[in-house]
């Protein structure tokens, strides 16, 4: 089996560029990314 790490934080900063880009406030950042594993697990099913 592969590791998914590489991809999975290549898609956390893709993200983060993202968030940074609309504007977002630190809190709301932080509150985005929270949601970032469950994401990932929901596409690994």
């Amino acid at each position: 089996m592969s590791n998914p790490a590489p991809q999975l934080v290549q898609k956390l900063w893709n993200y983060c560029n993202i968030l940074r880009d609309d504007g977002l406030s630190y809190g709301d950042y932080v509150e985005q990314l929270r949601l970032v594993p469950a994401e990932h697990e929901h596409e690994q099913e």
